[in-house]
């Protein structure tokens, strides 16, 4: 493998973290449910309905373990080595899944929509996928990843870098992206 090609040496890491910058559905969501117990409180101050206190408590109860879910949402990181990247999901769960291993990789977006909108920028929801054969597995990294751009960039270089197919899939409404790598392994099968 030549080490020259890629922007990580044997020696170097690079860790990409989950960024809450990057995933504004989580503040807004925080923020309503801030904005509901503050509400649930000045309705039981000014009516005295001890409804209203319970459903802030509850609601408070219920963003404590919103919290909780996103600590360990927020905690997913991906760290790049020159052989293999590690997805750290939680504290207790990590995978490492060696580039040699990958067979399909690619962008999943709805290239269709980026091209109506004279975008390049990826949805929320679009994001990069591997898959590998070796594993019978895949994974979706999402755009949630600070400097995705640049993740994207160094996953396609090693994983073109180590032979996988490279095939981008247009996302569509009702079709899921296993449902998607099921063709494209059927299509290679038959073509074989």
């Amino acid at each position: 493998m030549n080490t020259s090609d890629t922007n990580i040496s044997n020696e170097e890491s690079k860790i990409y973290k989950i960024s809450i910058k990057r995933n504004p559905r989580y503040i807004v969501l925080t923020f309503s449910m801030v904005m509901l117990v503050l509400l649930d409180i000045a309705l039981f101050i000014l009516l005295k309905n001890p409804f209203f206190i319970v459903a802030a408590i509850l609601m408070v109860l219920l963003l404590s373990y919103i919290f909780y879910i996103l600590k360990s949402v927020l905690s997913n990181q991906i760290t790049l080595h020159y052989d293999h990247f590690s997805y750290k999901q939680s504290k207790l769960e990590s995978e490492d899944i060696y580039y040699k291993d990958i067979t399909l990789a690619g962008i999943y977006a709805d290239f269709l929509k980026m091209y109506r909108d004279n975008s390049k920028k990826l949805a929320i929801d679009d994001g990069f996928y591997i898959y590998s054969e070796k594993l019978d597995k895949y994974l979706l990294i999402g755009v949630g990843f600070d400097f995705y751009e640049e993740l994207f960039k160094n996953l396609e270089e090693y994983c073109k870098q180590y032979g996988a197919v490279w095939k981008n899939i247009q996302k569509r409404k009702k079709i899921t992206i296993t449902d998607e790598l099921r063709e494209i392994l059927k299509e290679k099968y038959e073509s074989s």
